[in-house]
């Protein structure tokens, strides 16, 4: 093999021997938090480092960009985007369009509700 590869033998081996495991561990074991006598499974420990890569993710980032172009009025969508993509507080809100932090909260509420209601009818829609 290693005169196919135009290799020494013992670079040959020794790429054999980098490649190789050196540990195999099963992700579904567990282990315990001595301070906080519970156990974990290691894999539930891991963390998806590129959300983006996650089709369902990406569709699921399409149907709310969606919804929130087409099924909300400019004051709704104002509230929104200040409040989940920049992070303005509802009194932040309130100030910058003139309105009362209980009536940006009443709105919010409605807006949330909404998008419960169309994401049980898309849902709905799927098994059909």
């Amino acid at each position: 093999m290693s005169k196919q590869l135009g290799m020494s033998f013992d670079e040959y081996t020794g790429m054999i021997e980098g490649a190789s495991a050196t540990a195999i561990i099963s992700l579904s074991d567990e282990w315990t938090d001595h301070e906080e006598n519970h156990g974990n499974r290691k894999i539930d420990l891991l963390e998806d480092d590129n959300p983006s890569g996650n089709p369902l993710h990406e569709i699921q980032l399409h149907d709310i960009r969606h919804v929130i172009a087409h099924h909300l009025n400019d004051k709704e969508r104002i509230i929104v985007t200040l409040y989940y993509y920049e992070g303005l507080s509802m009194k932040e809100i309130a100030k910058v369009l003139g309105l009362t932090e209980s009536r940006i909260c009443q709105i919010h509420g409605k807006v949330v509700e909404r998008l419960k209601e169309q994401l049980v009818r898309s849902k709905a829609n799927l098994f059909i």
